[in-house]
């Protein structure tokens, strides 16, 4: 007995350090972001204050159209969204880099690196309106939480916009007091491939729509490894519920996957009970295939939309 129990330690012990060596490998999943030419999209990059240059894209639907900002999940190149969803979406432009380590973008993946070259994209681009999907939407959450890039102070009826509840009943809406200030027009994508790019001559974020948002990575990790102490082990913590809760958007959306196989329903719950969107949608679709999802284009386009439908 004696032996088994420090067999059983060893284990344990073994698996706890490679659980925290090998977390990147969980969470930043950019050996299946492979290099991409977009057929499309425009390439563009995004060279950070740290010299890193990032590899992103552009669509133009049209001249004058709001500007989208794209932030992707832990898998993906962000050049296929922009190829395949984005040019559907004709009432909008849209611009989105890949991560650290992502495609064909420099540099390593980390919590903090994205964090903060999503903040420098935000502040050059000024979209008007931000989208993330899975990783993405903590990554959203988290800039969209940022006074200084939002002059619209959040204090406010953000709509008569329905909000459906986790059990599909109405709530009503919450009530801030909505302040504007103007801004000068934000630059044009750099002059390099991008002569015909779209551009945002209003500054202020008015939606951000999250598709399969969860409340943080490490609840996730909580729940799929439950005997283990993550909050001492998970260093990317991605705490996208937190960030929600200091939002500066006028309106934060959200699409959810029926038949989620990668976001715990727990996540998914704790979620809608701490958090009141504005709009809600939920479809029969998975994680990882919720781009297949018939009509998906147009879903975002109008859950892009502050206004009740």
């Amino acid at each position: 007995m004696k032996r088994l129990i420090i067999l059983l330690s060893a284990l344990y012990i073994l698996s706890a350090v490679l659980l925290y060596f090998f977390q990147e490998k969980l969470i930043f999943k950019n050996y299946y972001a492979k290099d991409y030419t977009p057929a499309i999209a425009k390439t563009i990059y995004f060279k950070t204050s740290g010299g890193v240059k990032l590899e992103g894209g552009f669509v133009k639907n049209g001249e004058g159209l709001p500007l989208v900002l794209y932030f992707g999940g832990n898998a993906e190149n962000v050049l296929y969204f922009l190829d395949d969803i984005a040019p559907k979406i004709k009432s909008y432009n849209f611009i989105s880099f890949n991560y650290p380590g992502y495609g064909a973008s420099e540099g390593k993946p980390s919590q903090e690196a994205i964090f903060k070259y999503a903040l420098e994209i935000v502040k050059k681009y000024k979209p008007q309106k931000v989208i993330g999907r899975s990783l993405g939407t903590a990554v959203a959450s988290y800039v969209a939480s940022k006074e200084e890039l939002n002059p619209k102070i959040a204090l406010a009826d953000t709509s008569s916009a329905l909000i459906i509840g986790s059990r599909g009943t109405e709530v009503k809406p919450r009530r801030t007091l909505r302040v504007r200030l103007r801004f000068p027009p934000a630059p044009l994508l750099p002059s390099t491939n991008t002569s015909d790019a779209p551009s945002n001559a209003k500054f202020g974020l008015d939606t951000l729509l999250l598709i399969t948002p969860f409340d943080s990575i490490e609840n996730i990790a909580k729940s799929k490894y439950p005997i283990f102490p993550i909050s001492l082990l998970l260093k990317y913590k991605f705490k996208e519920l937190h960030y929600l809760k200091s939002i500066k958007a006028e309106c934060v959306n959200a699409i959810f996957a029926k038949s989620d196989e990668v976001i715990p329903k727990s996540s998914t719950q704790n979620l809608l009970n701490s958090f009141k969107f504005n709009k809600t949608a939920y479809i029969n679709s998975s994680h990882n295939f919720i781009y297949a999802y018939e009509g998906i284009s147009n879903l975002i386009e109008t859950m892009l939309s502050c206004k009740k439908e």
